[in-house]
């Protein structure tokens, strides 16, 4: 039996249930490039994009071999890539690769690993890394990514080790590529860096196996159609500094007060659903950590270090600004 490409990318992908171990082994959330954005925002318009993909990217009239799909327990990262790499990256490849392009494990002279890495074939070019993780580190419980430090207050469900966002920026900036995906199977995101505002991160909102109108292989195709046709843009020094935290676990002991974000009647609190479903298009300082602390919380010593990069415009300054479930937050600083 065969389908077309149309049928491949409406398939929805299986739900794989994560299963809770005795002893969580904890995944490799370290960065070997650390470097953090310097604002978190939504990308709006990456639905929209998803939608008309099919008219701005046509798809082959090729047949193709009906793919299979699994559902199996998730208990380790190694799970997670196994699963998404079979039932959403396997298919979608097939019809990449009449493009010239494939998604490799591994690709030489690329700074950091990733899990995944698009590419082309001639010439051999990395387009776009693919980070993937565990439900036990990357949870954010429905809320958005861009809100995800003032939701670590409220809820103690919620699950975000710190390294992650500087693993997969990082992989990013450092190589000069705009497109990224981040993904622990059972929620995936879609980020995006511009080059006229190169720390600044985009992140589309979740995409999950069951969802239809787009499904995730559609944005996985999507997204790879624009890493295809993407050029490199400047790659960002990587900064080694030991007051950037990049061990991966949450630092609970930082912040032992974490009620400053949790009071409704506090005028610097603001709820996601308070003005509408664009609201954080509109009002990032609201939802980017470090212009989210409540005036007056406690703040450490601001001792600082500038520590800056040999060739390019990176300077970090680590001066504390807050701290909470995620451990400390320092300022950073970019520039030409």
């Amino acid at each position: 039996m065969t389908e077309t490409a149309d049928q491949i990318l409406s398939h929805v992908v299986p739900n794989c249930q994560w299963v809770l171990q005795t002893s969580i082994k904890s995944s490799s959330t370290a960065s070997a490039y650390p470097l953090f954005p310097d604002d978190v925002r939504e990308w709006i318009q990456f639905f929209r994009g998803v939608r008309l993909a099919r008219i701005q990217y046509p798809l082959p009239v090729e047949q193709f071999p009906v793919f299979q799909t699994e559902a199996r327990p998730l208990r380790i990262e190694k799970d997670a890539e196994d699963r998404f790499r079979y039932n959403v990256l396997s298919p979608v490849d097939k019809i990449l690769k009449i493009q010239g392009a494939i998604f490799h494990r591994r690709y030489p002279e690329l700074l950091g690993v990733p899990d995944f890495v698009l590419g082309t074939n001639n010439p051999i070019v990395a387009k776009m890394p693919i980070e993937m993780k565990t439900r036990f580190n990357l949870n954010l419980c429905g809320h958005n990514l861009w809100t995800i430090y003032r939701h670590a207050q409220r809820d103690h469900n919620f699950k975000f080790r710190k390294a992650i966002l500087s693993q997969i920026f990082g992989a990013m900036a450092c190589n000069g590529f705009h497109y990224g995906i981040l993904s622990n199977y059972s929620d995936t995101y879609f980020l995006k860096r511009e080059e006229t505002n190169q720390t600044t991160l985009y992140v589309s909102r979740v995409v999950q196996p069951n969802d239809v109108n787009p499904t995730l292989r559609e944005c996985v195709y999507y997204i790879s159609q624009l890493a295809i046709n993407d050029n490199f843009g400047k790659r960002l020094d990587y900064i080694k500094s030991d007051n950037i935290l990049i061990n991966g676990f949450d630092d609970d002991a930082d912040d032992t007060d974490n009620s400053f974000d949790d009071n409704p009647d506090d005028s610097n609190y603001t709820d996601d659903n308070s003005s509408g479903d664009n609201v954080s298009s509109n009002n990032y300082d609201d939802d980017y950590p470090s212009k989210k602390m409540k005036r007056g919380s406690k703040k450490a010593g601001s001792s600082k270090k500038v520590i800056t990069s040999s060739s390019k415009g990176i300077t970090i300054i680590d001066e504390y600004i807050g701290g909470g479930t995620f451990g400390k937050v320092f300022s950073g600083l970019y520039h030409d």
